[in-house]
């Protein structure tokens, strides 16, 4: 249950900072920095979500990554649709998915008895 509310609660904090309005005055430290945040956001999010699967032992990688790369693509179109100073961008995608991918390999790499 503890798996369920920490990853209903990164998910929220996802839809959160990808609808909020962004300022141009943000001061960045190194270019793309916001791809690094994707890619750790999605990570994050599929180590939860395999977290939440972790009984299924046959598919829980496939639908973890399934489920975080949908998320990512959905959040993506949102922020197209929404005039808050965000855009549709194709690269944040492939951050998205590279997290994705990234939280299941460190998940799988991880001494499960720790889980």
């Amino acid at each position: 249950m503890k798996a369920f509310s920490a990853l209903f609660v990164w998910s929220a904090l996802i839809v959160i900072l990808s609808v909020m309005p962004v300022s141009d005055s943000q001061t960045t430290f190194f270019k793309h920095e916001d791809k690094l945040a994707h890619i750790l956001m999605y990570c994050i999010q599929c180590m939860l979500m395999l977290l939440c699967l972790k009984r299924y032992q046959n598919k829980k990688y496939f639908y973890s990554i399934l489920f975080t790369v949908v998320f990512g693509i959905v959040m993506e179109y949102v922020q197209g649709f929404l005039n808050f100073g965000r855009h549709f961008d194709y690269f944040d995608i492939i951050a998205n998915i590279s997290g994705s991918f990234i939280g299941s390999l460190l998940f799988y790499l991880l001494p499960k008895k720790h889980l």
